[in-house]
This record gives structure tokens, C-alpha cells and sequence, in this order.
């Protein structure tokens, strides 16, 4: 018997984020057709964060959901942590205030700001290319869910199809407009 040979349907799809959750626990994969699109991901929320950060790194909600995520692998914490080394300023100046003491806070700002600058100069699809690439998030994403991959990959594609030169900033509002229209 094989994966692809099972299917399991629900009555409702309140339960699905649970089956989904256990399935992924014990390396199984899964399909799920729960009325979300690839945008909807979390491996893909994780990518939009990411280039919510380099867009704009005071967003504190973008900035916690990157360093948690599996490029920085930050605990909520460590991010704590790194929150009150600027207490009344926002989580990226509490994050290069760090850097100065701490390797792994330096590796985030320094990381960041590269693809700061490269956000600047590339087109978005070579900037997510590289992003995948240089941080291994392809990898890193797939190792736990054989599923994020092709979601991935579907982003890259959904990117290549944005062709506006209005920068990351019109991009992110294409990406948010097509996730709550659910293209």
C-alpha cells in the first residue's frame, strides 16, 4: 500500500488543520484540499514574511515570523530577548543592537541587509531565487514538509508572472491582493 493509495474525506474543515499538523509530525505526507491556495502555506507565509522584512524590517510581526522561521531559527525568547536590548524602539534596532554582542543576531542583520540591497537592483523573481538559494530555504522548508517544495516552487512561479516594475512593495500588495481573492 502506498501513500497516494489513501484517502481520508472529513464532514467539516475544522479538523484539518489537526490531521495536517499529525500527518506532518509523523512524516507523512499529504495533499489537503481544505479551500486554501499555496499562498496560504506556511511555508510560503514564512517567504512572504521574509520579504516583508527586507521591505520594510521595522515591521516587528514580519521580523519575528522571519527570525523564528527556519533561515534564523530563533525561539520566541531569544527574540524576547533581543526585544528589550532597545526597549522603546522597534524589534530591528533591538536586532542590531544585538548584533554587536551576539553571532547569530549579526548573521540575521547581515543577511537582511544583503537582500535589503538586492531587492533594490534584482527582479523579484531572481530575488526569491536567491533567497532560496543563499539562506537554503528550499531545503530547510522541504526537510519538514515534502509538500513545501511544490509550494515553493508554485511562489517562484507566481512571481515570475508579476511583471509591474513598481518594486517589493507593489509585489507584497500583488501577493496579499491574489491570497484574499484565492488565486
Amino acid at each position: 500500500m502506498r501513500y497516494s493509495d489513501v484517502a481520508i474525506l472529513l464532514r467539516a474543515g475544522t479538523a484539518i488543520p489537526l490531521y495536517e499538523e499529525t500527518f506532518r509530525a509523523c512524516g507523512i505526507p499529504l495533499l489537503s484540499s481544505d479551500g486554501e491556495t499555496f499562498l496560504d502555506s506556511t511555508e510560503v507565509c514564512g517567504i512572504l514574511a521574509f520579504l516583508r522584512a527586507i521591505n520594510d524590517p521595522w515591521d516587528d510581526v514580519a521580523l519575528f515570523v522571519t527570525l523564528t522561521g527556519s533561515v534564523f531559527s530563533f525561539s520566541p525568547q531569544q527574540v524576547a530577548e533581543v526585544r528589550l536590548k532597545a526597549p522603546d524602539k522597534s524589534l530591528w534596532e533591538g536586532l542590531t543592537v544585538a548584533a554587536r554582542e551576539e553571532d547569530a543576531a549579526a548573521h540575521a542583520v547581515k543577511t537582511l541587509s544583503r537582500f535589503r540591497i538586492l531587492a533594490e537592483n534584482l527582479p523579484i523573481p531572481k530575488l526569491v531565487w536567491e533567497i532560496y538559494t543563499a539562506t537554503d530555504y528550499l531545503a530547510l522548508e522541504s526537510a519538514a514538509d515534502p509538500n513545501a517544495r511544490n509550494n515553493l516552487m508554485k511562489f517562484y512561479a507566481f512571481a515570475r508572472r508579476y511583471s509591474r516594475s513598481d518594486g517589493l512593495f507593489g509585489f507584497l500588495d500583488f501577493a496579499d491582493r491574489a491570497r484574499l481573492s484565492g488565486n
